[in-house]
């Protein structure tokens, strides 16, 4: 990618003033892999209970909630449209991408004019490259309405992430035929506790051994 689309998500760059530049920079960065057929994309904590292969001729991608769509598993094929959309920001030199609504795409732009601030993806929001813009992406080509079930990878959201951390529910993802991996979105130290007969502790058990064995033993492991 471009030095030049760096200082574009923040002007001071290499200096980053915002956390929100590098997470950004990854959703770029994702799709671009995809332009050049590097296969499908999970974010690396996404638990993985079944084997994953999306058709390579489809996109992939799955519902978050009814509103929206999930980026933590993501695929699409290198000549899809929503790739040339990322294209066509990367090569342009305008601040923002052309997909996003009103309020993002230019109410809030509006404001920062007039008060003086300065207009870049991280002040606008962090999800403009990732869940809704690709929302608003799926939307514009079709393929929303044919997303995945939330169930595939977004069992529980929001509010009912931390439900992993709790036994109650126990393993009741699994229980569901679509499910295939979970997103472990709400990991934070002051969520994140080590109950057994919870779902997070018994995905802990099942891969201790390779998180106490040396990286070399654990790759022979796995594969």
């Amino acid at each position: 990618m471009p030095e030049l689309v760096f200082k574009r998500l923040d002007p001071g760059y290499p200096n980053f003033r915002s956390r929100t530049t590098i997470v950004q920079f990854s959703d770029i960065f994702r799709i671009m892999l995809m332009k050049h057929k590097q296969g499908v994309w999970l974010d690396t904590d996404v638990y993985l209970l079944k084997q994953f292969h999306p058709d390579p001729s489809k996109p992939y991608l799955a519902r978050e909630n009814r509103f929206r769509v999930g980026v933590s598993a993501l695929y699409l094929p290198h000549d899809h449209p929503i790739i040339r959309e990322f294209e066509a920001y990367v090569a342009a030199s305008y601040p923002l991408p052309r997909w996003l609504g009103l309020r993002r795409g230019k109410l809030r732009p509006l404001y920062y004019r007039m008060t003086g601030k300065d207009i870049t993806p991280a002040a606008i929001g962090i999800t403009i490259f990732g869940n809704d813009g690709i929302s608003r992406l799926a939307r514009k080509y079709g393929i929303f309405k044919n997303a995945a079930p939330q169930e595939n990878f977004y069992y529980w959201v929001g509010k009912e992430a931390t439900r992993i951390y709790d036994p109650a529910y126990g393993l009741e993802p699994m229980k569901h035929p679509d499910f295939i991996g979970f997103h472990i979105h709400k990991k934070h130290k002051e969520v994140v506790s080590l109950q057994p007969g919870s779902f997070y502790m018994w995905a802990i058990d099942r891969v201790k051994s390779l998180l106490d064995a040396p990286f070399h033993d654990a790759v022979e492991t796995i594969q």
